[in-house]
């Protein structure tokens, strides 16, 4: 029986009973798809993955690896998880869409990042997941910053050279660890939340410029880096990642971290 069933706050119809093969993986990313709305790209990796993945989502996108990741899956409850090993190792979605960009360069659309993360190490500066592909084409980008080991979430102005951002100025730490991101659009660094284990932890603004709204670029969706010379590797573990066109609410990142905990064995 998948530990799902004993979330109080699930109904729990009978097809939900005794799932089996694939079953159990299937209804988890059903679940959390509810929840995320408009999923833009949800990353759950799989034991079979070699050098490519599947998106989840609707759109099913192919995210491209550095290198084969056959040999860095790692169980994770009845999920698995990816490592990262801060030097080389990394994924891109290619080609550049617009359902992967959120402003026009007037006007600033919600959107959200979840990831499931294990840091461990700070050495640099480490990308989650951005938009990013130089320094002359970037949109946002959710990292953790080196020596004290912040997350943050950044949203740039390219023509402005501006930058609106918010961070939790408290080491993430180096055990699992739910980060979720969202921007309400409002073009301001105000209307950034970062949620960690389903608890809001953002108190510090991170800005620079005059900030007018986010550009779409020519960047692509980098998981584990940035840019297209790859820089600022992730180091750790990832086992979940997913992008959605909305701000979520801090009672849908609690049932997320709900889905999260049951689904991977966790205690977040």
């Amino acid at each position: 029986v998948w530990k799902l069933m004993s979330i109080e706050t699930t109904n729990k119809p009978p097809e939900w009973v005794n799932l089996v093969g694939d079953g159990p993986r299937d209804l988890f990313e059903v679940k959390l798809m509810e929840l995320l709305g408009d999923t833009r790209l949800l990353w759950i990796p799989r034991a079979g993955d070699t050098t490519t993945s599947t998106d989840r989502s609707r759109n099913a996108f192919t995210i491209t690896w550095d290198a084969t990741i056959a040999a860095r899956v790692n169980d994770l409850g009845l999920g698995h998880s990816i490592t990262f090993d801060g030097t080389n190792d990394e994924g891109d979605i290619s080609p550049d869409s617009d359902i992967y960009s959120f402003g026009d360069g007037v006007a600033d659309s919600p959107f959200s990042i979840v990831a499931l993360i294990k840091p461990d190490d700070y050495g640099v500066t480490s990308v989650v997941i951005a938009k990013e592909n130089s320094a002359s084409a970037e949109e946002w980008r959710l990292d953790i910053t080196s020596t004290n080991g912040y997350p943050r979430l950044f949203i740039t102005d390219e023509s402005a050279s501006a930058y609106i951002g918010r961070e939790d100025q408290t080491a993430f730490g180096t055990s699992w660890g739910l980060i979720a991101a969202t921007y309400d659009g409002s073009k301001a660094a105000s209307g950034i939340s970062l949620v960690k284990n389903g608890a809001i932890v953002d108190d510090a603004d991170v800005t620079s410029g005059s900030y007018d709204g986010m550009e779409n670029t020519a960047a692509l969706v980098h998981i584990g880096a940035r840019y297209t010379t790859k820089e600022r590797f992730f180091d750790g573990d990832i086992a979940l990642v997913a992008l959605c066109a909305k701000a979520l609410t801090i009672d849908e990142n609690w049932a997320i971290k709900s889905l999260i905990n049951s689904f991977y064995d966790l205690s977040l």
